[in-house]
């Protein structure tokens, strides 16, 4: 069982992490609250807003626009699993 504590621990030093992690495929974290209850974290705002509404909901994209947020998003993946230090 883990304990409050610990996850706030655990929490603070994802938060920490991702911070200190920057790709021209992510969304900036600019910062995380981390008080009793509440462990919120703060993303610079997107002009275009979620890429789950461009994608599927607004509007519907070009599939060359698609296809170049799929290999952006691959990219983004690949930076995490075989380039990020964090």
């Amino acid at each position: 069982m883990v304990t409050e504590g610990e996850r706030e621990e655990v929490f603070e030093d994802e938060g920490n992490s991702i911070s200190r992690t920057n790709n021209e495929n992510f969304v900036q974290l600019l910062g995380f609250c981390n008080k009793g209850q509440h462990h919120l974290l703060v993303y610079k705002h997107m002009k275009t807003g979620l890429i789950a509404h461009l994608l599927f909901k607004y509007s519907r994209l070009r599939w060359s626009k698609r296809v170049q947020v799929a290999n952006n998003t691959a990219k983004g993946l690949c930076y995490l699993h075989e380039e990020c230090s964090t």
